[in-house]
């Protein structure tokens, strides 16, 4: 018998408490609560580690990436709020003993300020990927912005290059599509032809080829 198609996620991270979310027997039992619950698992994992380095395993980390990704690929786009984020701080803050609570409270909202600008970059691209998905032969693509903590900032637009239309997308080079993937911090499958990279930009894109 096949296993679930999410299973649920529970970790217990000491003073920071517990970070979890909710699983899926199929993909249609994934509702817009799931997808909040994984993003925000995932999302309060990196605050954790960034307030303290390794307290959250990289394979955890990982999983939990792999997670958000699974369910967000299954269903619509999920807007996450400055209100679940608020709760997210409170939810880390209660976990911590008071003793040193006041010793870190800086620490934690800029973790959780620094979420709340890739969890706003992450709600536009999916957005931008569903608009993409449906757009016919004619229409232009929305553009996705920089989704990862890295060099360029965090809900930066892209490069001109960008692929406005379908015939963009088909005729884009391979410098060019490097020059994204530099933007974005993704390789854009770098190692491959020319036309199986546009293939990998148009799924990041939410394109469908």
């Amino acid at each position: 018998m096949a296993g679930p198609y999410l299973k649920p996620f529970n970790l217990s991270v000491g003073a920071s408490g517990v970070i979890e979310h909710a699983g899926a027997t199929t993909a249609g039992d994934v509702t817009d609560g799931v997808v909040a619950s994984v993003a925000l698992a995932s999302h309060k994992a990196q605050a954790v580690n960034a307030m303290s380095s390794g307290s959250v395993p990289d394979a955890a980390v990982a999983q939990l990436e792999r997670n958000k990704q699974l369910v967000v690929s299954g269903g619509g786009a999920q807007s996450v709020t400055r209100r679940d984020l608020d709760e997210l701080r409170a939810g880390i803050r209660a976990g911590i003993r008071a003793d040193i609570r006041a010793d870190i409270s800086a620490d934690i909202d800029a973790a959780v300020s620094g979420l709340f600008q890739q969890m706003s970059a992450y709600n536009h691209n999916q957005n931008a990927r569903l608009q993409n998905s449906q757009a016919g032969d004619s229409k232009q693509y929305q553009a996705l912005v920089r989704e990862k903590p890295g060099s360029v900032g965090l809900g930066a637009a892209p490069p001109a290059v960008f692929p406005k239309t379908k015939d963009d997308l088909t005729t884009i080079t391979n410098d060019n599509i490097t020059g994204l993937a530099q933007h974005y911090g993704e390789e854009f499958a770098a190692c491959a032809t020319v036309v199986e990279r546009r293939r990998a930009l148009a799924r990041f894109m939410g394109v469908q080829w």
